[in-house]
C-alpha cells in the first residue's frame, strides 16, 4: 500500500471510523434483539455471527472468488452515493435554517447529527475500499493463475468429446446463439468455468451410452447449465454429426 493511501487510512483511524463502524453493528445488533429476546445464548450468538456472514451492503457475506470482492466494491460505491445524496439534503437544510432569521433550534440539532452521521458512512466506505483494493491487488496473482488453471481444464476436457458436441446460448425469448468453447472461456468468471466444466463431464458421461444404442435414435443430447449474461447455455451432442 502505498504511503498516501497508508496515511490516509490513519487519519480515518484517528478520527474513530473503527469505532463508528463496530457502532453501526452495535445498533443493528441491538435492533435485532428482540427477535432474540425467547432465543438462548448460544442461538443468540449463532444469529448474530448469520448476520455477519450474511451479503449486505456493509458485510461481504460468503466470498467464493475475487469476482465477489470486486462485486462488493460496487455495492459500497452505491452506498456512498446514498450518503452523499442525504448529506446533502441535511446540509441544505442545516444552512437554510442556520440563516434564517428564525432558525429552527431542533431542526438545526437533527440535521447536524444527520451531516455528521452521512459523513462518518461516507468516509467509512472509502475506508474500507482502500482496504478491499489492497485484499485484491494481493489476491490477484493468485487469482489469475487458478483462474488459468481452469480455463486450461476446460479446454482438455472440450478437446476429449468426440466431433459433434456444440454450444449454444438462449436468451430468455428463446432466441438462439451459436458461441465456440474459446468464447464462452473468455467471458466466464470462476464460478462459471467449475459449471462448465460439469456440464462438460455430464456430456462426457451421456455420449458413451448414446454411441452404443442400437435403434435408430437421431435424437440429440442437449445439456443445459449456467448463465452467461442473462443466457442459458445448451451443450448438445449428435451421434452421427460429422
Amino acid at each position: 500500500m502505498k504511503k498516501r493511501l497508508e496515511n490516509e487510512m490513519k487519519f480515518y483511524e484517528a478520527i474513530g471510523i473503527k469505532h463508528f463502524r463496530k457502532a453501526a453493528f452495535g445498533l443493528r445488533n441491538a435492533l435485532y434483539f428482540p427477535f432474540t429476546i425467547f432465543k438462548s445464548k448460544e442461538e443468540r450468538k449463532e444469529i448474530y455471527k448469520n448476520l455477519n456472514n450474511t451479503a449486505t451492503n456493509y458485510n461481504f457475506g460468503p466470498v467464493k472468488s475475487l469476482e465477489d470482492i470486486k462485486a462488493f466494491k460496487k455495492q459500497l460505491a452505491l452506498n456512498a452515493g446514498i450518503h452523499v445524496f442525504a448529506g446533502v439534503g441535511c446540509t441544505s437544510t442545516f444552512v437554510a435554517q442556520f440563516c434564517s432569521q428564525n432558525p429552527n433550534t431542533g431542526t438545526l440539532i437533527v440535521n447536524g447529527a444527520c451531516m455528521a452521521l452521512n459523513l462518518y458512512c461516507i468516509l467509512l466506505q472509502r475506508y474500507n475500499q482502500i482496504r478491499i483494493n489492497d485484499l485484491i491487488k494481493k489476491m490477484t496473482p493468485h487469482y489469475l493463475r487458478q483462474k488459468n488453471k481452469e480455463r486450461n481444464e476446460v479446454r482438455e476436457k472440450d478437446a476429449s468429446l468426440p466431433c459433434g458436441h456444440k454450444f449454444t446460448l438462449v436468451d430468455k425469448k428463446g432466441n438462439e446463439e451459436p458461441v465456440t468453447i474459446d468464447e464462452l472461456i473468455e467471458n466466464a468468471n470462476m464460478e462459471d468455468l467449475s459449471r462448465l466444466k460439469d456440464g462438460l463431464d455430464d456430456l462426457n458421461s451421456w455420449i458413451p451410452l448414446m454411441e452404443h444404442r442400437n435403434d435408430n435414435n437421431e435424437d440429440p443430447i442437449t445439456i443445459s447449465t449456467y448463465t452467461l449474461r442473462k443466457k442459458k447455455l445448451n451443450m448438445t451432442y449428435k451421434k452421427d454429426a460429422k
